[in-house]
């Protein structure tokens, strides 16, 4: 099982840096424009309304990963290919999701370091999130939303929908976070990040259920 998560890890690497300059270079470009905006209002309100800015960021990382990883795979044929090659579905699963995390992830941490490394430099006071609860949230999304696209993946058939599908559990999610904020200011963070923990929990079982059952692994 380690051996063919690593064989299905490895592959996604290679793929990535086999593709195109073009959608990194629109990813870094992002990445830079929001770090810079985010620290620009941070100075009293990233406690409030950061938590929803990182959540739109890690939609948008995630689908830049997701979308090549599963449902473009899947469009070509060789998400079929790579499950009659062997290797088990779980593996397969497994490889998948974690190098869409780790490099959405990796992302996100150079972004999170611009920003508060940018924050430092305007402002004399500390922002109100500090550092590693901006991190452990990012991470807790990108799980999140990389297991709802891979969920997505199997039932949907093209990326736009897949993509809609995911930006509308963005909308619940933010919604959710205004509830909470609403109803119970005084806990806001602590219940979302719980909140989400057990989204994210329940979003890995079911796409592994899912995936799972498939017959084949092509295009729905």
């Amino acid at each position: 099982m380690t051996y063919e998560l690593f064989l299905v890890l490895s592959r996604e690497l290679s793929s990535f840096f086999k593709g195109g300059k073009t959608g990194a270079i629109l990813l870094l470009f992002t990445a830079f424009v929001w770090s810079g905006f985010i620290a620009l209002r941070m100075s009293s309100s990233l406690a409030v309304e950061g938590v929803l800015w990182i959540l739109f960021f890690s939609f948008v990382i995630t689908a830049h990963f997701t979308t090549p990883s599963f449902v473009r795979e899947r469009m070509a044929g060789t998400m079929e290919i790579l499950c009659i090659s062997g290797i088990s579905r779980r593996a397969i699963l497994g490889g998948k999701l974690l190098f869409c995390c780790l490099a959405a992830t990796s992302v996100g941490a150079l972004s999170l370091s611009a920003v508060f490394g940018i924050h430092g430099m305007i402002f004399s006071s500390p922002p109100p999130l500090s550092f590693g609860a901006a991190f452990a949230f990012l991470c807790i999304a990108n799980v999140l939303l990389v297991s709802a696209g891979g969920f997505f993946s199997t039932i949907l058939t093209r990326p736009r929908l897949v993509q809609f599908a995911t930006l509308l559990l963005l909308f619940a999610l933010s919604f959710l976070y205004l509830f909470y904020e609403f109803f119970f200011p005084e806990h806001t963070l602590l219940l979302y990040g719980v909140s989400m923990l057990a989204i994210s929990c329940a979003a890995v079982v079911g796409t592994d259920r899912l995936f799972q059952s498939e017959k084949n692994c092509s295009a729905p």
